[in-house]
């Protein structure tokens, strides 16, 4: 004649409100049994707390029960855990060990953005990577994991695995075919792209720049020594492996980057092998639109070229493009790449390098990302600007932040990135504005309430 209480404990509950009356579905029904009616006086749903099913979920992967860690770990992230960052590692893990690769790689990439990065999310990112053929992206990943398991006992094996697959995968012309990227420089001349002499195309080795670099010159009409003829050289010719890139079709773009010593006030251009056009009307020897004009700041610089009627079929006597040093003035030359990259490429290594801290060439790499159309252009745009921001470029930083604005106003970041620049830049009161919309934006979102007090306690003591 008392009330008491049953406990029911379930295990792979969905809850998605499916049983009862289709206007008023519910979760949990209690069935009498027909053998007679039941009085109820409370009903409780107890789920275990978020710091639970983390625990339970880490037994469930020291266990080997992957899919059943995946469940509380999950759990665990929807119920709040604090720790969120490792739960996205762990959930990177476990997608790993069940072969679900994207799902892996969007979790270590959401740790990556805690400004977290250590030797097993490099390792396990690469894993995912190569598993999915992206050999140039998990390269990346691998050669970090390297860097930092160096030395460190506890990672010989996968070091020993890890520089097996390198040993493999590093051919030159496998680099250039993942990464559409073919490089020239002193160091590395077996890399896909060969610098050609003889003729009225000898050069010089050299040592200059602040600090000094190796790099070639360009002989500006004279004869050069140690060659073997006595023609005046102005000239430097490159060609491409044969292997990647040949009879290139015509309207797709390649990239020609020219690493140069700015000394002096003199100009080059390129010429390159065409479809059509150029001076002898069937596309070979045609000039570069733009001519390169040097300052005289005494730093190497980059000149870019853009071609989009690049033909490569080396009729640049041998070769597929030279600089023309103009005979006003020689030209030393560091380093050359040739790019057929596509915009998702530039945008992955553009996170690699921001997760290892090197801001400037990330830059480089996202704008290369944006201007080639990234799919996901706004947060190319973040990012940007969030480096710019790291490296108190003010003035760039918010002008990324203005245009991310004003393609997603409704998004948090715009407004807390830039009121971040405005506030670096010393100017308050549109620091103000774009924080107070910020907090405005994030009224009811708990996953902001960290960014939500530094901003608060900034306002506060910026009244």
């Amino acid at each position: 004649g008392e009330f008491r209480t049953a406990v029911f404990k379930l295990d792979g509950v969905l809850f998605a409100n499916r049983l009862g009356p289709q206007d008023e579905p519910g979760d949990i029904r209690i069935f009498d049994n027909h053998d007679g009616a039941e009085t109820f006086r409370r009903v409780i749903v107890r789920a275990p707390s978020a710091e639970q099913s983390f625990v339970k979920g880490d037994y469930a992967q020291q266990t080997g029960d992957f899919e059943r860690a995946i469940r509380f770990y999950e759990h665990a992230m929807h119920a709040g855990f604090e720790e969120a960052a490792w739960g996205h590692k762990m959930l990177g893990l476990m997608y790993y060990e069940t072969g679900n690769y994207e799902a892996c790689i969007v979790n270590l990439d959401t740790f990556f953005t805690y400004g977290k990065g250590d030797l097993d999310a490099f390792l396990w990112r690469g894993d995912c990577l190569a598993a999915m053929g992206d050999n140039g992206n998990a390269r990346l990943n691998y050669e970090e994991f390297l860097a930092q398991a160096e030395g460190n006992p506890d990672f010989e094996e996968d070091q020993a695995r890890v520089q097996a697959w390198m040993d493999e995968a590093n051919d030159p012309i496998r680099i250039a075919q993942e990464t559409g990227e073919v490089i020239f420089d002193i160091h590395r001349q077996d890399a896909g792209l060969q610098l050609l002499t003889g003729g009225d195309a000898d050069v010089s080795m050299v040592v200059e720049g602040d600090p000094p670099e190796d790099a070639w010159r360009s002989g500006n009409g004279e004869v050069l020594a140690d060659t073997d003829n006595d023609i005046k050289d102005w000239y430097m010719i490159f060609a491409i492996d044969d292997g990647l890139i040949y009879a290139y079709p015509d309207g797709q773009t390649v990239i020609i980057i020219v690493e140069y010593l700015d000394v002096g006030t003199d100009s080059f251009h390129i010429e390159y092998d065409a479809h059509s056009g150029g001076p002898e009307g069937d596309g070979s020897f045609k000039h570069s639109d733009q001519s390169i004009k040097k300052t005289n700041s005494g730093e190497y610089k980059d000149a870019v070229f853009v071609l989009t009627d690049a033909l490569f079929a080396n009729r640049i006597h041998g070769g597929d493009f030279r600089i023309n040093d103009k005979l006003d003035g020689a030209e030393t030359i560091r380093r050359v790449v040739i790019r057929t990259a596509n915009a998702e490429q530039d945008m992955a290594h553009a996170e690699i390098l921001r997760n290892e801290g090197n801001f400037e060439d990330a830059v480089h790499y996202y704008t290369l990302a944006i201007d080639g159309g990234v799919g996901d252009l706004i947060w190319a745009y973040n990012m940007r600007g969030l480096m710019y921001r790291d490296t108190e470029q003010w003035e760039l930083c918010i002008k990324d932040y203005t245009v991310f604005y004003e393609m997603e106003p409704e998004n948090p970041y715009a407004s807390i990135g830039r009121g971040d620049c405005y506030a670096g830049l010393g100017n308050t009161n549109l620091a103000k504005q774009d924080y107070e919309r910020f907090l405005v934006l994030t009224e009811d979102n708990h996953d902001f309430d960290f960014l939500r007090d530094i901003v608060q306690e900034w306002l506060a003591q910026n009244p």
